[in-house]
C-alpha cells in the first residue's frame, strides 16, 4: 500500500509534497482520538513532538483546528524561507514545497510556521534547539523567538541536532521537561 511517503518520494521532484502532506497530517490527527478510544486509551491531552523536518510538522499542526494542549519541536525547521535561502538539507524545503519563496509564495503561506504562528494557536508551543546544531541552524528558532514572544524557546548550550532525540543524552532531561510542561 502506497501510503503518504510514497507520494512525497515520487511527486517531491515534480510539483512539492507540501499539499498531500498536510492533508495526511489533518486525517491522521482527526483520526486519533476514535483510533484511542477503540483501544480503550482514555486520554487526558494531546502533546505533539517533532523532531527536525517533524519539527516543522509540529509547528504547523499547531495552528490547525485540532485538540491539541502542546506542541514540542525538537531543533525545528521552522521557518521555510529561511530553509530556502540557506539550501538546507541541498534544497528540501524548495523540493518539498515545489518551488521557491518567489515562485509559490502561497505554498510558503500556507506551510511555514514562521508566517502561520503570527496568529497564535492555542496550543501551548515549546521550541528546543541546542547552539551547536550544524544541520538546522539555531538561528532558525531563535528567529521564531524574537517574533513570537509567547512562544517558550529553550536553547540548550554545547547540544547538537540529533542530541535532542537520545535518551541517553543529558539533554534528554531538558526534552523530557519541556513535554511534560
Amino acid at each position: 500500500m502506497r501510503g503518504s511517503w510514497w507520494r512525497r518520494w515520487s511527486t517531491a521532484a515534480v510539483r512539492g509534497a507540501w499539499p498531500d502532506t498536510s492533508a495526511d497530517l489533518d486525517r491522521a490527527l482527526s483520526a486519533l482520538p476514535g483510533l484511542l478510544d477503540g483501544a480503550a486509551v482514555r486520554t487526558t491531552t494531546t502533546t505533539l513532538v517533532g523532531h527536525s523536518a517533524g519539527g516543522h510538522l509540529a509547528l504547523w499542526l499547531a495552528n490547525q483546528p485540532h485538540p491539541v494542549q502542546r506542541v514540542v519541536a525538537l531543533a525545528p525547521v521552522g521557518d521555510l524561507r529561511a530553509a530556502a535561502a540557506w539550501g538546507m538539507g541541498s534544497g528540501a524545503a524548495v523540493d518539498f514545497l515545489g518551488g521557491t519563496p518567489e515562485q509559490v509564495p502561497g505554498t510558503y503561506d500556507a506551510a511555514d510556521p514562521a508566517t502561520r504562528m503570527r496568529t497564535r494557536p492555542a496550543a501551548d508551543v515549546v521550541v528546543v534547539h541546542g547552539d551547536r546544531d550544524q544541520a538546522v541552524p539555531v538561528e532558525s528558532s531563535r528567529g521564531l523567538a524574537r517574533r513570537f514572544d509567547w512562544l517558550d524557546y529553550r536553547e540548550l548550550p554545547g547540544v547538537d541536532h540529533f542530541a535532542v532525540i537520545d535518551p541517553l543524552a543529558p539533554a534528554w532531561t531538558d526534552v523530557l521537561a519541556a513535554i511534560r510542561g
